[in-house]
């Protein structure tokens, strides 16, 4: 016999277990006649102790844990007065705290909630309630009924509490309704819910495996994962291989939809399937690179022969001798509309840039410095005494119309731009950039090629790099500054495919193939770096994994060193949002531009404030306080350790990073090469022989669909 759906009252207790990435969850309640555990999936978060809630579900029994209530929605009753002063005061409500909510309570009793919905005029009457905060009260009561009756709604679907804050933002009281007539627009909507969530929606509400809407949100989706994954397009065949994976429909029956979609939602060139943006982007980053790389030089002409000149009276006066390399590079630099300056750490690319702006000064040239990430447009401005911006300032981004007030038609004004970390710009920002280069102006790419790729599509530095049309110098000699480092050793002996120095100065490997092992002595020397040796854990200090997951993977490493560094207290307020708990005095990191903030993906700060009440939090950046609501959250994560890509572009006094067996798949040249070259003074290895070896080996290289370096040749030959 079927189980009955049936709905139970209950009080909340507390949470017995939860998991934030599954959202399952074991709940203790209890009744009128006894208590009881309740098992669904819902964000616990959305609970308070002391609430009564409605749940609908069926009565099972478990064979290890005895009978249960197994749930599909959870509302809270506000049946009764306590329930009614606790919802009040659970900072679900903005403005009304425990002392409020207990005299809202007593003037209303149980018409609390009517008088809310229906006449939250009436609320001036109860003393401290002025027409500034009713005003404020009335809009987040409207947002809290409508996020709890969204919640009870996409509970059975496994949606966080975070995203449902971001669905009701994007939605307002419409959420329901749009969900309902099509919960696939959930994925272009809304950043994290992707194809699996929207589809769980949409076949529980009835959409049939062959809907259109399905098949159309597949494809795009896995056009989006490719783009996600530093892919610029995917191959026909690719696409419709992948996405019958995730659609489970045969190809021939997507193939259908696909070729109804090109030309309205996408481009096909040959067997290249491309979002429209993306091949836009590529096409007019290519043209423009072809034609820079054709094209005549700067405001007036210098010889080789007079920078040659010029650089050699520097060199007198600053008692620096360059090397060839570094003075065909500044030859180039003047004499070509578009050159590339690429080599390692200790190879003298600061000193080159150094001596552009010398000669650029003595000319009369002006001269525009920029970098992808804030940290390495600050390196670049503390090493050349230049300002330096990141390239979103550079370009004057302007969130409320979501562009760039700098563009073609308002070009920036230079002669000369110095552009550093290329090897960290993706597609997307090099489109954006290009747009702006004058016509009368050169343009200096600066990058270690052999370093990580963007995170975001594309290969652009290698793929200019490798069209073989423009001016490219390769610097490799190590000066004499760097000679005595064992770091900048290290660096270049990975990045020919040599074993590592074992130890030595700056450098310290660790052998500990037992990650237990290695994870306390990760912890015990950064305790020993920062009470004996002096180190700031916030400044000084960068753990780097390859991976988020398992125990020596970020996630769990900022668990644990927020443990010692940043230990809890009751002085300390925290807050928790989906599975991150954040307290004051912890490290964050934003992970996506903001540019309302003016806060970018990678910056690193300090939380000072966290205000529960008004769920807000302070977070310092070192140019000022940036205020996040609770919903923003999911841009920040703890920064006590992060991925070595997400460190790319910054550099610190110590590294100390765990290259395990367990990270095999990032076990990859340059991955261990960029890590080594984020360290100024001090490296410390947890590793093994073996995961070394395989680390400095493999050399594969990094495969990513891209037709840049094809294009940039077609259009060069093409005029």
């Amino acid at each position: 016999m079927a189980n009955i759906e049936e709905e139970v009252t209950g009080r909340f207790l507390y949470t017995v277990y939860s998991n934030p990435d599954s959202l399952f969850c074991v709940l203790s309640f209890r009744s009128k006649d006894s208590d009881f555990t309740a098992v669904g999936n819902y964000d616990p978060e959305l609970l308070k102790e002391g609430i009564l809630y409605n749940l609908k579900g069926q009565w099972g029994k478990h064979p290890k844990y005895g009978k249960q209530f197994s749930f599909h929605s959870c509302i809270p009753s506000l049946s009764d007065i306590d329930s009614i002063s606790l919802f009040l005061s659970s900072g679900l409500v903005k403005g009304i705290g425990p002392v409020l909510a207990k005299r809202i309570v007593d003037a209303f009793g149980k018409d609390t909630i009517a008088i809310m919905d229906e006449e939250p005029e009436r609320l001036l009457e109860i003393s401290g309630i002025g027409l500034t905060k009713l005003e404020d009260i009335k809009a987040s009561w409207k947002r809290a009924r409508t996020v709890q009756r969204l919640a009870a709604f996409l509970s059975r679907y496994e949606i966080p509490l975070g995203y449902i804050w971001k669905i009701y933002k994007a939605y307002q009281e419409s959420a329901v309704e749009i969900i309902n007539k099509n919960p696939y627009q959930l994925i272009y909507d809304i950043r994290g819910i992707g194809f699996k969530k929207a589809d769980n929606i949409a076949k529980n509400i009835g959409f049939s495996l062959e809907d259109p809407h399905r098949i159309r949100a597949g494809l795009t989706f896995t056009i989006q994962q490719a783009i996600e994954h530093g892919h610029c397009f995917l191959y026909r065949d690719e696409l419709l291989s992948e996405s019958s994976q995730t659609l489970g429909l045969s190809a021939n029956k997507i193939a259908k939809i696909l070729q109804n979609m090109v030309g309205s939602h996408l481009v096909a060139e040959e067997e290249r399937i491309y979002l429209p943006s993306f091949y836009k982007m590529e096409t007019e980053v290519a043209k423009k690179i072809a034609y820079m790389a054709k094209n005549a030089l700067i405001k007036e002409i210098i010889t080789s022969d007079e920078i040659t000149t010029i650089v050699s009276r520097l060199e007198k006066e600053s008692d620096i001798r360059l090397s060839t390399e570094q003075i065909n590079a500044i030859i180039c630099a003047f004499i070509k509309k578009i050159s590339v300056i690429t080599g390692g750490p200790g190879t003298g690319k600061t000193q080159t840039i150094k001596f552009i702006l010398k000669l650029a000064q003595i000319k009369d040239f002006k001269v525009l410095l920029a970098a992808p990430t804030g940290k390495a447009a600050k390196r670049m401005e503390d090493v050349t005494g230049k300002e330096a911006k990141t390239i979103h300032r550079l370009l004057e981004y302007n969130p409320k119309t979501n562009e760039f007030r700098k563009n073609e038609k308002n070009p920036l004004d230079a002669h000369i731009i110095i552009l550093d970390e290329v090897s960290m710009i993706d597609l997307l920002l090099m489109y954006h950039f290009l747009k702006t280069v004058p016509e009368g102006c050169n343009l200096i790419l600066v990058g270690d090629v052999d370093q990580l790729p963007s995170i975001g599509p594309g290969l652009v530095l290698r793929d200019i790099i490798d069209s073989n049309l423009i001016e490219v110098t390769r610097l490799t000699k190590i000066f004499r500054q760097a000679e005595g480092s064992t770091i900048v050793k290290n660096a270049h002996r990975v990045n020919q495919g040599m074993y590592i120095i074992p130890k030595g100065g700056d450098f310290l490997f660790i052998s500990q193939e037992d990650e237990g092992k290695a994870l306390e002595h990760l912890k015990n020397g950064l305790l020993k770096l920062i009470n004996i040796h002096g180190f700031d854990p916030y400044q000084e200090i960068q753990v780097l994994s390859p991976m988020k997951r398992g125990i020596l993977g970020t996630d769990n490493l900022n668990k644990e060193l927020q443990g010692i560094i940043n230990p809890a207290s009751p002085e300390k307020p925290e807050i928790l949002f989906i599975a991150r708990r954040f307290r004051v005095g912890d490290k964050v990191m934003q992970i996506k531009n903001n540019y309302n903030k003016e806060v970018f993906n990678g910056d690193v700060g300090k939380i000072i404030e966290i205000d529960n009440e008004e769920e807000i939090t302070y977070v310092d950046f070192g140019w000022g306080s940036i205020k996040y609501e609770k919903e923003e959250l999911d841009e920040l994560i703890l920064a006590y350790a992060c991925t070595v890509h997400k460190y790319q572009g910054s550099e610190v006094k110590c590294v100390i990073m765990p290259l395990q067996m367990s990270h095999y798949i990032m076990l990859q040249r340059n991955l261990f090469y960029t890590a080594l070259t984020r360290s100024k003074e001090l490296f410390i290895l947890l590793s093994t022989a073996r995961a070394i070896a395989i680390s400095v080996k493999n050399n594969k290289p990094i495969i990513r669909n891209t037709y840049l370096k094809m294009r940039i040749k077609s259009c060069y030959q093409g005029g």
